[in-house]
């Protein structure tokens, strides 16, 4: 009975942000005041309405909805029929799935895209994500992941679990202030990565000690000090990593410490 009740609810509040966005289109003063009446969690519902009925354009939505739009997930997407179609990859076997300028805010529901286990390509870039949570992508078969232009913050413990296979991964032009030990664990095969443009100050001892395959690194526009660039430069070049940065961070300090962890 309870779970009958929620659902009746649910669709209940689904019918009302649905029928206030359709009111709101006609009139702002009218708009306004109408979305003025409404619960907090209803304005949200109504907001995520409106966008998906007016060409799903963030910078159409009128100011007196706009505060109330945080963003869609994958789920907003297959339960509102907006899902793009899965095309063959052009750089690899397989499909590829581009979610990109999509508003993505949660990658919640990526699992149920229907195909997903045959994509090995999935492009996210120009979204509005901040975090990469745990199991993201978990059972998946990817080869390469573009999370570039988003808002991403936090890389959780077991973001990147089952991507056993991922060759090239990208997130660069994001908000990274530091790249913690183990965040990067179980890329065995990732030969590419992309970290140029964020807010990096710290890589932490072992960070990338399990990327034993990685070709080419690139740390491009971030903060770092010249004592991590000297410890990166003289340990991934000596492993034949091509790694990229600033020019004007080049000095070498003693980094026995990084060193002895990157090397594991």
């Amino acid at each position: 009975m309870k779970k009958i009740s929620i659902i009746v609810i649910l669709s209940l509040m689904s019918g009302i942000a649905c029928a206030a966005s359709q009111n709101i289109s006609r009139s702002s003063s009218q708009g306004q005041a109408f979305i003025d009446s409404m619960p907090p969690y209803l304005k949200k519902v109504a907001a995520k309405e409106y966008y998906f009925n007016h060409n799903e354009r963030k910078d159409a939505l009128p100011d007196w909805i706009a505060p109330y739009f945080s963003g869609v997930s994958v789920q907003d997407l297959i339960a509102n029929d907006k899902l793009p179609q899965i095309q063959k990859w052009s750089e690899g076997e397989g499909d590829m799935l581009d979610l990109s300028s999509k508003n993505l805010n949660s990658l919640e529901g990526l699992q149920e895209v229907p195909g997903i286990e045959e994509v090995r390509a999935i492009k996210l870039f120009d979204n509005q994500l901040t975090t990469v949570p745990a199991d993201a992508f978990k059972g998946l078969v990817l080869h390469a992941l573009s999370l570039e232009h988003n808002q991403i913050a936090t890389i959780e413990p077991g973001a990147f679990n089952g991507l056993g296979q991922l060759k090239e991964l990208a997130l660069d032009y994001n908000q990274l202030q530091r790249l913690q030990e183990n965040r990067l664990n179980g890329l065995k095969e990732l030969e590419i990565l992309d970290i140029s443009h964020n807010q990096l100050t710290q890589i932490d001892p072992g960070a990338l000690s399990g990327l034993k395959r990685l070709k080419k690194l690139s740390l491009e526009e971030n903060p770092l000090p010249a004592s991590l660039v000297g410890a990166l430069r003289d340990a991934l070049q000596e492993s034949g990593v091509d790694v990229s940065f600033d020019d004007d961070a080049d000095a070498s300090d003693d980094a026995s410490g990084w060193l002895a962890s990157s090397s594991q």
